[in-house]
């Protein structure tokens, strides 16, 4: 889901959106044109899901050179 022109909302659980695992926080796609940034990366129970849907945003997932880690969780999984 595209926010603006260069921000999209790749992942979100339950208390958001539903576009992933319903643990996912919302995981968004920065578009810094040569490389991508991840903003979180979801809740880890199915990373798969938020690669598809960097793909399903037309990004190959090995232009993500960058994650920005918003928060930790209490089980010890950044």
């Amino acid at each position: 889901m595209r926010i603006s022109g260069r921000v999209s909302l790749i992942g979100s659980g339950k208390m958001g959106f539903l576009a992933s695992h319903p643990l996912d926080c919302n995981v968004f796609l920065l578009d810094g044109s040569t490389e991508h940034t991840l903003i979180d990366a979801g809740s880890g129970v199915e990373p798969k899901r938020i690669v598809a849907n960097i793909e399903g945003a037309g990004v190959p997932p090995g232009r993500v050179k960058h994650v920005l880690l918003t928060h930790a969780h209490g089980d010890g999984r950044p």
